[in-house]
């Protein structure tokens, strides 16, 4: 990698860094070589900030409804802000906000119990209703 050129971040001095250039859209000029990449230089703006690579942040595990009302308890029992819970909680700041902010989620509801709403007398009359009308017959 001797074909880099460090880049220095003083405003004084001209910093570069290099382009390559594929050579094939046309004939190449006599003072440039016949490689099929060349570098060439480009001066770089002192206020514009050089990309770098970055670290993903790990995604922080999920509140649960426990949780969540366990901080809403914390809030409301021992009169803590916000920024208070996240310091004694190993919870993000971002997370107990959000906690305080939004309603917890709501419980999973009870199945209903199975089985028809009417009794077993108004659905032998229901269907007798429904044989003996010429247009019921069509939906019994």
């Amino acid at each position: 990698m001797d074909h880099l050129i460090p880049i220095s971040s003083g405003l004084s001095s001209l910093s570069y860094f290099p382009i390559f250039e594929d050579n094939e859209a046309g004939p190449a000029p006599q003072d440039r070589p016949e490689d099929d990449l060349v570098v060439r230089e480009r001066p770089v703006n002192p206020l514009q900030e050089i990309p770098q690579p970055y670290e993903k942040r790990r995604k922080s595990k999920d509140l649960s409804r426990d949780d969540r009302v366990g901080l809403r308890k914390m809030k409301e029992w021992a009169g803590w802000t916000a920024t208070e819970i996240s310091r004694r909680v190993p919870f993000t700041a971002r997370q107990v906000q959000y906690a305080l902010d939004n309603p917890p989620t709501p419980r999973k509801t009870n199945p209903r119990p199975g089985g028809h709403r009417l009794t077993e007398e108004e659905l032998q009359r229901l269907n007798q209703f429904l044989r003996d009308n010429p247009q019921g017959r069509d939906i019994a």
